[in-house]
Formats: C-alpha cells, structure tokens, sequence
C-alpha cells in the first residue's frame, strides 16, 4: 500500500529525530501530524500541526499540467497563551510589523478565540527532496516562535505596550548595528 503524504512526512521527521504522531481524521479535524516542540521556557507544551490538505487548491494542482504532482503542507503552531481582550489592537499591530520584517512572514491574530498563532504554507513539487526541505521549516518556525514570541507574550499580557516594545525592539537594533560596523 502506498504511504499518503503525511504518512511520508512522519517518517521523514522521525528518521531526522522530530517526535511527532500522526493523528487519523475525525469529524472535527484533517488527518495531521502533530510535532512535539518541546517545552518552552516557562515548561508549557509547544506543537506543531502539519496539515497536508487544502480541498480547493489541492484538487486542482493534482490536475494534469505543469503543477502535477504538487504538495501543499500547512504547518500551524499556536502560541500557548492568549492575548487578553483589550491587547488585541496592539498584538495586531505588532504581528503586522514583524510579518513586514520577515522573510517568511505568518504571525496571525485570531480575534474571535484571542489566539495568537504562526502559519506557513509550503507549496512545491511531491518529491522527497522538498519533503526534506521541511525539516528546515520546522527548524525556521521553532526559532520565530522563540524570539518573537518573547515579545509578544507581555504585549498580550498587558505588561507593556506598543510602542515600548517597539522602542526597545528599535534601540535594540541600532545597539546590533553599532557593534556590526564596530567589527568592521
């Protein structure tokens, strides 16, 4: 029997040492691999969910053409707090500032439950070099949701503001600046 595309996946992440687990379809959800992070620094559970179906795009790349046998695979990892009711601008305000810095921009706001997530979306050739490539995003969103997510916890939290995090986030970056010309 042939491996699906998640199926494929999970083997590709435990062979390169992820734990992960694939969990079946319920009425609910997709079938999705979950990818266990690790805790975090206060020893909250982070995951990864890799989703390796979008109905409306995915029928129609799997066509006969130039894009057969392309896979689309979301990977999503939700921040383990809530943004708090009245931060809700703010938090917005400073995930659209970072997804304009970044090279692969995904923090988003859920404003109806308060979560604060990162997607990406990978779209390429089926083909188990790009099935590899993966790994290194699991790899890239583990490093976004550390360093950013430092700054958006107490921007959610209330603890500070907008515009001093964005005070800090900009002296912080003239002092990196400063030392690179230093060293040059």
């Amino acid at each position: 029997m042939e491996k699906n595309l998640l199926q494929r996946l999970e083997s590709i992440y435990k062979s390169e040492g992820l734990d992960c687990a694939l969990m079946e379809e319920t009425e609910e959800t997709p079938q999705r691999i979950l990818v266990y992070l690790g805790l975090d620094i206060q020893k909250r559970e982070r995951v990864i969910e890799v989703i390796a179906e979008s109905p409306d795009i995915t029928k129609e790349l799997q066509s006969e053409g130039p894009l057969s046998g392309a896979a689309v695979i979301q990977f999503r990892s939700d921040f383990p707090f809530l943004a708090k009711d009245d931060t809700l601008f703010e938090v917005r305000s400073l995930t659209s500032f970072l997804n304009q810095l970044l090279e692969i921009p995904g923090f988003e706001v859920d404003e109806l439950e308060n979560r604060i997530y990162y997607r990406y979306v990978f779209m390429g050739v089926d083909s188990e070099e790009n099935l590899k490539l993966t790994v290194s995003v699991i790899g890239t969103i583990l490093l976004l949701l550390d360093v950013y997510g430092a700054m958006i916890e107490p921007l959610a939290e209330g603890k500070v503001s907008f515009d001093e995090m964005l005070e800090e986030f900009l002296e912080k970056s003239e002092a990196i600046s400063e030392t690179l010309e230093a060293t040059t």
